[in-house]
């Protein structure tokens, strides 16, 4: 036998395995997450997605049980509500996203995603939906504040917004919001850098964060730049709850596109 020609496809075999290695963006879908939202996130990755990364859903079993990491390009944690994102991770599935950040992951986290990626939520402090707590992952040290521009309605568009926010680069971008936070005293961490802020909010407080924990790091966002004019425009035809607050005041504000770009920006960071 010419044991080259065994060899040979042996060895392409392994490097084209480990080409693939870390080449998955996972993202979280079970109870709390919102549909909708996960369907925006999953079509803005397909549209950024210029390394052809794979893209699958994970579930809070399959966080536990860890697998995943040893392909996990990142981690993102969609928008939703974080209470029942805590009933099913806290312990050892937040301590297997930890050892993946700690250890050169990336996790991103969109609204309930980025509260829950703090180390205490203040949401609706006083206010009927109040959720006030620490949280496991605590990838930015502080407090998690919200909602900053409007009052939420829950299963509602009533309380979205436009933000106006600045990058890094001093770009501005528009994106829809509903319900999000800011991260308090961000600049104040030397662990933390504020990549994004509100400027239609008062101090412009941080909007979007990158938090470098170990070897990996955490993006935290209160914003939804996975959301677009056209996925909207769906919620305005089926005459969804809030949809002529979306139809006079969030589609016309999005139709120049500018949250794809900063999308892009923050995908570009894993």
């Amino acid at each position: 036998m010419n044991w080259k020609f065994v060899f040979i496809p042996v060895l392409y075999l392994l490097i084209s395995k480990m080409g693939w290695a870390c080449s998955t963006i996972y993202c979280y879908n079970d109870e709390g997450v919102c549909q909708g939202g996960l369907r925006n996130l999953k079509t803005a990755i397909l549209w950024s997605n210029d390394q052809n990364y794979l893209l699958e859903d994970i579930n809070a079993e399959n966080i536990i049980q860890g697998d995943w990491k040893s392909t996990a390009k990142c981690l993102i944690i969609p928008g939703g509500a974080d209470l029942p994102y805590c009933k099913k991770l806290n312990g050892k599935g937040n301590q297997q996203i930890k050892d993946y950040v700690e250890n050169g992951g990336v996790y991103i986290g969109f609204c309930a995603g980025g509260y829950y990626g703090g180390n205490f939520v203040d949401f609706d402090r006083g206010g009927d939906l109040e959720v006030l707590g620490e949280r496991e992952l605590a990838f930015f040290p502080g407090s998690v504040c919200g909602p900053i521009l409007a009052p939420y309605v829950y299963n509602s568009d009533e309380g979205a917004r436009i933000a106006d926010v600045s990058w890094v680069d001093s770009n501005l971008y528009n994106v829809y919001f509903n319900g999000g936070g800011y991260f308090v005293d961000a600049h104040q961490y030397h662990n933390v850098t504020v990549l994004a802020k509100y400027t239609n909010s008062e101090f412009e407080q941080a909007a979007i964060v990158e938090c470098y924990v170990g070897q990996g790091k955490a993006i935290l966002t209160g914003i939804h730049p996975e959301y677009s004019a056209e996925s909207l425009e769906v919620e305005i035809q089926e005459k969804k709850p809030g949809w002529k607050n979306l139809e006079e005041n969030i589609v016309p504000k999005l139709l120049n596109r500018s949250h794809i770009k900063l999308f892009k920006e923050i995908i570009g960071r894993i």
